[in-house]
């Protein structure tokens, strides 16, 4: 079980991580945390349903404009500081300093876009801290584009529409660091908030929240597996494409039908002709509806309920969707049998990573003990535990003065 850090012990960190690095005082510090999705999972790519949730593991940027003109940043994980001017004339080759080059990228272009925004200063130092769980699928890599985006936004003085500022932290990823990657973790590291539910409906890209009940008493616990997704960079794709062919097999069928929503249970006899996408299409409608009713459930505080669309869920995607793996059906079958788990599912594009738990808070340790003791049992492998609250999505700590040092 890892330890948890708190948001303002984590802030503490950050400032002196700052000092440290550029030996001077933070001007400003952005937060944002990380998420899971409770339910709706290969759903987005579709335009479907899903209920993304903030939670407490956090990506941290302090920051502090400077006089000279150079943009500077320091990463605490990979022990190492990368710079550029304004120019961005040279493309870096890591990864994480992919990140910030595309964040500069963008607001360069916002800046050039809108001549009365001004820029007040002409360089800056950031260091970056965090202690989402790498490589889990709890979407650090947006968490770091959304502070990287509001530190510069602060900085700058720009007023960004958050529904952009989503938009501009997919481009990073997608025009920088090369990953095709959908919305669904933005929306949850934005505009999640700790006493509301929210789902989010990628047809039109609207959102709907909700206060949430039922939840005092319980935790978000994943487990990691310990399997690397070695099967997904390439079966990933292909379910993506098995989901358009079977589309366009029922459009040219039923013309009504224009998109995945249009498609109801009677449709799927267009594909009894092949087993694979109808699986798959029956994923979809059933993933869809057990979203809205999760959304309900969490409205008003239905925890056996969820627990069971949860369950739902996993044979969905084990049975139709085809992405789980032995040890994340056994994981989720062992986390079952415990008295204190409501439900459990595999969380995220599957072929290995993580299941997700709501466990009763007090029956934690005693619930991780015993899986975790029979998973190693069995499989010789640690399954490591992650225990999470929900959370407010990202924010502006301490605001930037703009004063050059």
């Amino acid at each position: 079980m890892d330890k948890e850090t708190s948001l303002e012990q984590l802030m503490l960190q950050s400032k002196k991580v700052f000092k440290n690095c550029f030996q001077r005082e933070a001007k400003g510090i952005v937060s944002c945390p990380g998420r899971i999705n409770i339910l709706g999972e290969h759903t987005d790519y579709m335009g479907g349903l899903s209920l993304p949730a903030a939670i407490s593991r956090y990506t941290l940027i302090s920051y502090a404009p400077l006089k000279e003109k150079k943009f500077k940043f320091w990463s605490q994980s990979h022990g190492e500081f990368w710079e550029t001017d304004f120019s961005l004339a040279k493309r870096p080759t890591k990864n994480w300093q992919l990140f910030a080059y595309g964040a500069l990228s963008i607001v360069k272009g916002l800046l050039e876009d809108r001549p009365n925004d001004l820029p007040t200063i002409e360089g800056a130092c950031f260091s970056i801290i965090g202690n989402i769980p790498l490589g889990k699928g709890l979407s650090s890599s947006a968490s770091l584009e959304l502070c990287l985006l509001n530190s510069l936004y602060d900085l700058f003085s720009l007023k960004v529409d958050p529904m952009n500022s989503i938009h501009y932290a997919r481009r990073i990823e997608n025009e920088f660091l090369g990953v095709p990657s959908g919305l669904l973790d933005q929306f949850a590291c934005q505009f999640s908030d700790r006493n509301k539910i929210q789902i989010v409906d990628f047809k039109n890209l609207s959102m709907k929240q909700e206060h949430h009940q039922g939840l005092a008493d319980w935790k978000w616990v994943c487990i990691d597996s310990g399997v690397k997704r070695t099967l997904g960079s390439s079966e990933y794709p292909k379910r993506v494409q098995q989901c358009e062919q079977a589309l366009a097999t029922i459009k040219e069928q039923r013309l009504e039908v224009s998109h995945y929503r249009d498609i109801s249970e009677a449709d799927l006899s267009y594909l009894d002709h092949n087993q694979t996408l109808k699986s798959r299409m029956s994923h979809m409608i059933g993933e869809n509806l057990r979203t809205l009713q999760g959304f309900d459930a969490l409205v008003k505080g239905d925890i056996p309920l969820l627990g069971k669309l949860l369950e739902q869920s996993h044979h969905s995607l084990r049975d139709l969707f085809e992405v789980s793996t032995n040890e994340l059906d056994f994981l989720k079958s062992v986390a079952t049998k415990h008295p204190a788990c409501a439900g459990s599912r595999i969380m995220g594009g599957g072929f290995g990573g993580c299941t997700l738990n709501l466990v009763k808070a007090d029956k934690i340790p005693d619930f991780l003990n015993q899986v975790q003791s029979v998973y190693s049992q069995e499989f010789h492998l640690k399954g490591q535990g992650f225990i999470f609250d929900l959370v407010d999505g990202v924010k502006l700590q301490q605001p930037s003065l703009q004063q050059p040092q």
